[in-house]
């Protein structure tokens, strides 16, 4: 439900927007904003209850065909339309923007922003008429700063660059990035964003009198400068961030920054890259105004896109490998379950750690793909374990939340157990506490339909975020698993951790789910494990994860 503070803030936003509800396949039109009935100069009521009717004629066809596939593949939209403008008599051109958007309560809503091409058109005319007015010998001048511009940049970078090999002091390359420039020229007009340009341009030289300062991309600047230590760039950042929130026109959200500390050898196109890849690593964090490129940063870039670049193959020639965990009855000491673990040994590198790839996997939405991936290969293994003799115990499989997203996983799961002859007891599906804690509607069908089909849920790194009893109240769980991190530290503050753990065990065997503790290293842990009634046990205690080969030797 939206309450009605919600509802005047979004009303009220000065962006021009639509959120729609969309619940068990029926669309509902929930809110609409000022700023878009001004845009359109259509009243709320006439927009929620016959958008159909003003949308032009010739365009209704393509936008329904863009909004079912929109909805259907859980994408994103992009489209134009004409709408008609009721006072004008006559249609305007409208860009249309959809995103889906997860509300607190799990509901799927669907926001579209909206762009008027004539604001658009004037923006073009705008910068046309800077460009007419621009003296035509200062082409290396930005016509709105005065500061050299993205040409000049491009064309002295490395010869600036170069004399800084020549100084004694170290020097520093400093990329601003001006935050949600386009909402203050939305709300304020150019005329205010560009001597919102000139003010952030005059604080620089202020902060920085002895750089070069150049105005790069839109609403980004560059400075060149001595390096004085980290402290000293970062204050600075800081105070021309202050400057500009006090001076500016209206709000403006301030800036941000990238910097790196050159070395004198390196080109020009590379020294930029670096400082825009710290710019983008600061992301949503609020409270880092500047952050600095390190060696070790772009280690792992290259890192990163060796693992992208190479995941398809590595599957293709079976690179990535399932790596067997046992899982350990506590009172038997006999295996209960064995955990498939992925590895990836690379030809060039070597062992990748999960703790590499699996987060890039993961921030490129392709975790799907290895799932399914060590699903099949699972599967495969089974015979070679028949075949071998050993004994046919169940295997536990770890499923993204993310995963839901993209596939049907409880459709996927069905089609490759039977290609390869297995049933589904044979398969537990692991999902972390926090990804279960996020899930959707539609992840919680698909969830309930697993469970249906036959696979036993064990809920992974439980107690590891803050959602653990709401986990254990909505869903339908056979098993937790506890996080590595309670037995590691078992006796800090007292030994609250034990305490802790065998409440949460009978509160566990009274809801009658059964329990599992990761992250066994000493007889002490799996003793106290035994003196709780913690039923399962895994850890290096018993076994490190050893591929199917070393399995079969015992």
């Amino acid at each position: 439900m939206i309450s009605e503070k919600e509802r005047n803030v979004f009303e009220g936003m000065a962006i021009p927007q639509i959120l729609l509800s969309y619940n068990n396949g029926k669309i509902k039109i929930e809110l609409v904003s000022d700023s878009f009935c001004n845009m359109t100069e259509i009243d709320r009521d006439s927009i929620q209850n016959n958008v159909a009717e003003l949308v032009h004629p010739d365009d209704l066809a393509s936008l329904s065909v863009c909004f079912l596939k929109f909805v259907e593949e859980h994408s994103n939209l992009d489209v134009m339309f004409r709408v008609l403008d009721k006072k004008r008599n006559c249609y305007i051109l409208i860009h249309g923007t959809g995103l889906w958007q997860l509300m607190e309560d799990g509901t799927e809503m669907i926001l579209f922003y909206f762009d008027d091409t004539r604001r658009i058109q004037n923006s073009i005319r705008h910068i046309y008429s800077c460009l007419k007015e621009k003296d035509p010998k200062a082409e290396y001048n930005d016509a709105v700063t005065g500061l050299p511009n993205l040409k000049y940049m491009r064309r002295f970078a490395d010869e600036k660059l170069n004399s800084f090999g020549a100084c004694i002091t170290q020097q520093v390359l400093i990329y601003i990035g001006v935050k949600s420039m386009r909402s203050y020229n939305d709300r304020y007009g150019y005329d205010k964003g560009d001597a919102l340009m000139l003010l952030i341009a005059k604080t620089i030289k202020e902060e920085f009198p002895s750089s070069f300062c150049g105005r790069a991309v839109e609403d980004h600047f560059v400075i060149m400068d001595e390096f004085y230590g980290y402290e000293n760039v970062i204050n600075k950042i800081n105070s021309i961030n202050q400057k500009i929130k006090k001076n500016a026109y209206g709000i403006t959200e301030g800036i941000r920054a990238g910097a790196y500390v050159v070395n004198p050898e390196i080109k020009a196109m590379n020294a930029f890259d670096h400082v825009r890849q710290a710019l983008k690593d600061i992301g949503k964090d609020m409270n880092v105004i500047c952050r600095f490129y390190s060696d070790e940063r772009d280690g792992e870039l290259l890192t990163e896109r060796h693992i992208i670049e190479s995941f398809e193959e590595a599957m293709e020639k079976k690179m990535i490998r399932v790596f067997y965990h046992p899982i350990i009855c506590t009172k038997t000491l006999k295996i209960y379950a064995i955990e498939a673990l992925a590895r990836w040994i690379d030809p060039l590198r070597g062992m990748i750690s999960p703790g590499e790839f699996i987060p890039v996997l993961s921030r490129y939405h392709l975790l799907y793909k290895l799932d399914l991936y060590m699903v099949e290969q699972v599967c495969r293994e089974f015979e070679v374990r028949k075949k071998s003799g050993l004994p046919l115990i169940p295997v536990t499989v770890n499923i993204s939340a993310q995963d839901f997203d993209y596939v049907d996983v409880p459709g996927k799961l069905r089609k490759i157990l039977e290609e390869y002859g297995i049933d589904s007891d044979n398969i537990i599906v692991e999902i972390t506490e926090q990804d279960i804690a996020k899930g959707t509607d539609s992840f919680k069908k698909q969830l309930c339909s697993i469970r249906e089909n036959g696979y036993r849920l064990w809920i992974d790194d439980f107690g590891s975020g803050y959602s653990s009893l709401n986990v254990l109240g909505q869903y339908d769980i056979d098993r937790i698993k506890f996080d590595m991190a309670f037995l590691r530290h078992i006796d800090d503050n007292n030994g609250k951790n034990r305490r802790i753990m065998k409440a949460i065990v009978n509160m566990c065997r009274e809801l009658e789910i059964h329990t599992l503790a990761e992250g066994v290293e000493t007889e002490s842990q799996l003793e106290f494990l035994q003196e709780i009634e913690c039923e399962l046990a895994q850890g290096f205690y018993f076994s490190y994860p050893k591929p199917i080969e070393e399995t079969k030797k015992g």
